[in-house]
């Protein structure tokens, strides 16, 4: 009986203390959850601080780049380059000398009495010879600078 009375003694001791055990657990989980859950919330303000900021400056790019022109780029390009190196000076005429007129070439009528085309260097030689007053014909050579 005496040993019984220890055995029960000791049993109630033992869940005395599995409770006391659990509850323990239980606080020491709670403040683990507490401190997490405070440590997440100020990770998560600091990252959407840090996200507005982010997009505050994505925004800001984007603002800048579309206020870009090419038009307006091309014309301060231009206007330095004027002002670097001055106007472009107009372009010289140029006079072919051909022996026909605009009119003649959409008439189809090349064949004048002292065109070149469709001639032979003879008959070029002799065209001329006859422009020039001269015995010799002169073959023009054209000049690549």
């Amino acid at each position: 009986n005496d040993q019984l009375m220890v055995v029960n003694d000791h049993l109630d001791k033992f869940e005395a203390d599995c409770e006391n055990m659990a509850h323990q657990l239980q606080t020491l989980s709670e403040t683990h959850l507490s401190s997490t859950k405070m440590s997440l919330l100020e990770y998560s303000g600091m990252t959407i601080k840090e996200t507005k900021q982010t997009l505050t400056g994505f925004q800001a790019v984007c603002d800048t780049t579309k206020r870009y022109s090419a038009d307006n780029d091309i014309q301060c390009y231009i206007v330095r380059t004027i002002r670097k190196q001055g106007k472009q000076p107009k372009p010289e005429r140029f006079h072919y000398d051909l022996p026909f007129t605009l009119q003649d070439i959409k008439n189809g009528d090349l064949q004048g009495s002292n065109s070149i085309f469709d001639a032979t260097l003879d008959q070029v030689m002799k065209i001329q010879r006859e422009a020039n007053n001269k015995d010799v014909a002169m073959l023009p050579v054209t000049a690549t600078l």
